[in-house]
């Protein structure tokens, strides 16, 4: 008669090691009843186990089992005692152990399709436990059911093991910790200068994040933040809307953080808190080298971003900011001023738009189709053309910029880019042209070019550098909403 007590041997052991993960079952202080079978059997063989690492339990289906340092043993009416240790028995444990599959029906062996395994009994059915690390450990089958009995039909020629139904275990990983340098000082006192400069700022800002491996960010809610970086061990306040634009695209506004300057808008008389960005490692005061030494200041008026141009001169040893109020203009138009919703799905393939010029301010793409014909699409936000959209020559505006002295004084560049200054006029409020110019000779021959874009009527006279535009009501809105950030 087989024995009902696997004696812990190598016959047992199969050649596994008898060494589980430490600590892999721990509770605190379990205990071992040598009263009982297991503990008997513990008592006996306790060297290999090792120490308990939860106390014994016996489970529903009438099967008991008790985990120790290296390895599981489980007790019950079919198999008795039977010990799976090392990897083996953590693959047990871990799929449901006894209290899952029922009592282990002899020690671990050899299956032939699917490595080493365990067949138990929970009193209902008997189960197949693959506990092979090398095939499949963990994947369980009932005996009893439809499924395993296709399988032992077709084993044969399929020479493998059943499906593998084993959980995934998800990887831990480990936890690192995140350096923020010294951000919370500086931080700290930044936010202590903003105070006294009559900022409202709440005492407790929230986590700091690490936005990029050097900026370290925090909000304080009501439209005010913090930014920190830890190259430069420097941390400004600014307005959260102002941070967000600023981290879409720091190498346009400066990648060094400068240092703030509040100030209070010479229209509405509220405080402006804005943070200056330089794009050299100057930190305080440098004459620049060349004309690409600036910076900008970001800062948010009524909810709208502003981007502000200036050069920091050091001007006989007093630092000066080169700060001119003619400099300032919106990142974005103010809600519903720019309306380019696609009215379609076909892109329009009359021209290779791959080849046109992007302009953002007026978000449209530019296509100078030869040296007489200029035509214009609506785009997307990244440049594309946009979908049903469809393009309108516009040529008098470029044509009126080559008789222009100083293009970056023309009627176009008002209209393209804000103007040399970024003073906006009524040029930057006419947005894209939406229908095809028509002409008009007077009796002295004076030929007039009128052509409708989505803000109004643009009026030129041939053979003239300047072009008068005639708002309508969504141009006027556009040029009140600018006029009343008070830039």
């Amino acid at each position: 008669m087989k024995s009902l007590r696997t004696s812990l041997g190598v016959t047992a052991l199969v050649g596994l090691s008898l060494t589980m993960a430490p600590n892999a079952f721990a509770v605190d202080t379990p205990t071992v009843d040598t009263t009982t079978a297991i503990g008997t059997y513990w008592s006996n063989n306790q060297d290999a186990l090792g120490q308990p690492t939860g106390n014994q339990q016996t489970f529903a289906n009438g099967a008991t089992q008790q985990v120790f340092e290296n390895g599981v043993v489980t007790q019950g009416k079919y198999g008795g005692v039977q010990a799976i240790t090392g990897k083996a028995g953590q693959a047990f444990v871990s799929a449901g152990g006894a209290e899952k599959f029922g009592n282990a029906e002899s020690a671990p062996w050899k299956h032939g399709y699917c490595g080493l395994s365990v067949t138990t009994s929970d009193s209902k059915t008997r189960w197949l436990v693959v506990l092979d690390e090398q095939t499949q450990p963990g994947s369980y089958l009932d005996l009893k059911s439809a499924e395993a009995k296709a399988w032992q039909a077709e084993r044969s020629k399929t020479r493998s093991c059943f499906t593998n139904n084993a959980a995934v275990e998800t990887p831990i990983e480990p936890v690192t910790e995140v350096n923020y340098g010294n951000a919370a000082q500086k931080i700290a006192d930044a936010r202590a200068t903003a105070l006294a400069n009559g900022v409202q700022v709440a005492e407790t800002g929230g986590e700091l994040i690490k936005a990029t491996d050097d900026l370290v960010t925090q909000d304080f809610g009501d439209n005010i933040s913090a930014v920190y970086s830890m190259a430069q061990d420097r941390a400004l306040m600014i307005n959260t809307d102002a941070l967000k634009a600023y981290l879409a695209d720091p190498a346009t506004y400066g990648q060094y953080l400068y240092q703030n300057e509040y100030t209070t808008n010479w229209k509405t008389g509220a405080l402006e808190l804005r943070a200056l960005f330089y794009n050299s490692t100057a930190e305080n005061c440098s004459t620049p080298v060349t004309g690409d030494d600036h910076g900008y200041a970001l800062f948010s008026l009524g909810g709208t971003v502003i981007s502000h141009y200036f050069i920091q001169y050091n001007d006989y040893g007093t630092c000066i900011n080169w700060d001119n109020q003619t400099v300032a203009s919106p990142i974005a138009w103010g809600p519903g001023l720019m309306d380019r919703t696609a009215v379609g799905t076909e892109i329009d393939a009359t021209y290779d738009w791959s080849a046109a010029k992007f302009i953002p301010l007026q978000q449209v793409l530019e296509l100078r189709v030869d040296a007489a014909k200029v035509v214009y699409i609506k785009a997307d936000a990244a440049g594309k053309p946009l979908a049903g959209a469809k393009p309108v020559e516009s040529s008098a505006m470029t044509e009126a910029l080559k008789l222009a002295d100083r293009g970056r004084f023309s009627a176009y560049n008002d209209w393209a880019n804000g103007g040399n200054w970024n003073i906006w006029n009524e040029m930057t409020m006419l947005g894209a042209p939406v229908a095809a110019a028509t002409e008009a000779t007077a009796d002295d021959g004076t030929v007039t070019v009128s052509q409708e874009f989505e803000g109004g009527t643009l009026v030129w006279t041939k053979g003239s550098e300047s072009m008068s535009p005639q708002l309508n009501d969504l141009g006027k809105a556009k040029l009140d909403w600018y006029n009343s950030l008070g830039l």
